[in-house]
């Protein structure tokens, strides 16, 4: 059956990213933002800036603090690139609220068949792929890294990251694809948080470290991580250090002996203390300052935030008992030992950064010790903010 293509105008906008001094390893992601608008939920976001939204080098405007690209720029410290063809806008042809989710499954495929058939020139081999390091689910092995779809309206259950097969003209397919919108029902402005928060799980393969279960237990990694937050604020939360670490976007600093450690806050440095029976087990210690974008929703203007990752839970982060067999994958150690993410309190405060004055070592709450309760032998204390704006800290490891 011939497909009917309601008629639209379509836009591709591609334009050269360039930043000053990228590190040596910049890794170039190109994906592809398909625009979605229905007949009872007209566009209001032009496609040229929608371009600027994700694509804009330096852009900003009310509450939307940067760009997709800036963001991923700045948050892996300059290691990777992304840049996004936007295509729009495609008109669905029913009103918003006749699709349920399944029938927005499948306009998505409308929207990707309405591209093909309207510019047949483009390059689908330019697009990233699914391939390598990149592969982080193991079963994408060249499929394409980065489609996602913003529509207009909020269709439930759509807004995510799908399973769904497609095929382009160049013989490759799609498996993970995200859906989103500039503005949720809930949200008063542009918020990007959805688009950028889906980008984590579809190209980095980063679990969500907010807690998924129904209903809800606890908080998660509350406002402090990507994979958690959605403050509503224009301003995106960071992914949090122990997803720096493991993409290689900052350096780390392993703790094997007593020493003074200097952090820049939101710097390309944290501090990690490993198991030294279980590497799967560790500390990761990095430093945020409010005044850096991206933290507007930190409580305090800066300190130290202190995690605790076991890379062998694999629930995630659905189990708050803090228990040996039921705690989170990702948490977050917070100083005032309240455990108000693990008990539903709230998403954060000012009680859960390390300042000067804090301790954390086997014998404060919380505590340094593993998950099965063995002594870790690791102390952090004596932090001071310096004059230059670092945190130090002094790491003690004893036995």
């Amino acid at each position: 059956m011939m497909r009917k293509f309601v008629a639209a105008i379509l836009v591709l906008l591609v334009f050269p990213v360039v930043f000053d001094a990228a590190p040596s390893g910049t890794r170039t992601v190109r994906g592809l933002v398909v625009l979605i608008d229905f007949p009872d939920m007209p566009a209001t976001v032009s496609i040229s800036r929608a371009n600027d939204i994700l694509n804009g080098i330096g852009y900003t405007e009310p509450n939307v603090t940067k760009s997709l690209t800036d963001y991923w720029y700045a948050q892996s410290r300059g290691h990777v690139v992304m840049t996004s063809d936007v295509f729009g806008y495609y008109r669905a042809p029913l009103p918003s609220t006749s699709y349920d989710f399944a029938g927005f499954i499948g306009m998505m495929g409308d929207a990707l068949d309405w591209i093909v058939a309207n510019n047949p020139e483009y390059d689908w081999d330019a697009l990233s792929l699914s391939s390598g390091p990149m592969n982080r689910n193991g079963t994408e092995e060249g499929k394409f890294l980065s489609i996602a779809f913003m529509t207009t309206a909020w269709i439930p259950g759509s807004g995510g990251t799908h399973f769904w097969p497609w095929t382009a003209p160049n013989g490759v397919g799609t498996q993970q694809v995200t859906a989103s919108t500039f503005q949720a029902p809930w949200d008063t402005n542009i918020n990007l948080f959805w688009l950028t928060h889906e980008q984590g799980h579809a190209i980095w393969g980063w679990p969500d470290t907010y807690d998924t279960t129904t209903p809800v237990q606890s908080h998660g990694t509350g406002i402090y991580s990507l994979m958690s937050g959605n403050q509503g604020t224009g301003d995106i939360e960071p992914p949090g250090a122990p997803f720096l670490a493991a993409e290689g976007w900052t350096r780390v600093m392993d703790i094997k002996r007593n020493q003074t450690i200097v952090l820049e806050p939101d710097g390309d440095l944290v501090a990690r203390y490993v198991n030294p029976t279980d590497s799967r087990e560790y500390f990761v210690i990095e430093a945020r300052s409010e005044a850096t974008i991206g933290n507007a929703s930190l409580p305090v203007d800066a300190g130290l935030l202190i995690w605790h990752v076991d890379e062998r839970v694999t629930t995630y982060n659905t189990m708050p008992q803090m228990t040996p067999a039921q705690h989170y994958r990702i948490s977050l150690e917070q100083a005032d030992g309240h455990f108000d993410l693990e008990h539903l309190n709230n998403p954060g405060d000012a009680g859960d950064i390390f300042l000067p004055g804090d301790v954390f070592s086997p014998l404060t709450t919380p505590d340094s010790n593993w998950w099965d309760g063995s002594w870790s032998s690791l102390t952090i204390d004596s932090i001071r903010f310096l004059p230059n704006g670092r945190i130090s800290f002094r790491a003690a490891v004893s036995g």
